[in-house]
């Protein structure tokens, strides 16, 4: 039995899909159609009940896990030989927690009247003032170091990655932060996020 992780393309799970490739982990995708909600012919709220994406199946326990700041964590400690994150007891392990509360709470929920087609062009305008506002912060930080926490990408980076192609897509402004800019670019060129966005069919 595979480690399974339930996805949606350019989702949030994403960020998930690429430490799973950066660890060579031996798993495998299941395919979520947030739409419906179903995987198949079975409803997805019978595997999570909070209908969200990403949900991993771990196949050592037969546990289950969701939510990106669970998931990425535990993803980096089960193949500490990948280097996702700080080990235990150092700031550099708590730095990078820091950044994951940061984007899930700060950057993540402010995309959603993105994703509400019946969002008010007023509240879309609110949110893209926040998000203007969180992601200076961001470029600020990636102005001393190529990854968020340094020299060398951390899980946090991986989410930062999906919300910076949400920028993208949604045409914000805060795409074109040099330093956002350029760590959006950096993220495409590593092999694990080549190998996601080709299963993804990009």
């Amino acid at each position: 039995m595979q480690t399974k992780l339930y996805y949606s393309p350019g989702a949030c799970s994403m960020a998930s899909h690429i430490a799973l490739e950066e660890a060579k982990a031996d798993y495998s995708i299941e395919k979520v159609d947030l739409k419906t909600h179903r995987v198949g012919d079975r409803s997805f709220y019978d595997i999570n009940p909070k209908g969200s994406v990403p949900v991993l199946d771990i196949a050592e326990s037969g546990e289950r896990l969701t939510e990106n700041t669970a998931i990425l964590p535990f993803i980096a400690d089960k193949y500490p030989h990948a280097n996702l994150i700080a080990p235990a007891g150092t700031m550099k392990r708590y730095h990078t927690m820091e950044w994951l509360g940061f984007i899930t709470s700060e950057i993540h929920k402010s995309f959603a009247p993105y994703f509400h087609p019946e969002a008010t062009s007023e509240t879309k305008q609110e949110a893209a003032q926040i998000l203007s506002k969180k992601f200076e912060i961001v470029d600020e930080a990636l102005r001393r170091n190529a990854y968020l926490t340094g020299s060398a990408p951390t899980v946090a980076d991986f989410y930062l990655f999906v919300m910076e192609t949400w920028l993208e897509k949604f045409k914000h402004p805060a795409a074109k932060l040099s330093s956002i800019e350029r760590h959006l670019n950096l993220m495409r060129e590593r092999p694990s996020v080549k190998n996601v966005l080709k299963a993804y069919g990009h």
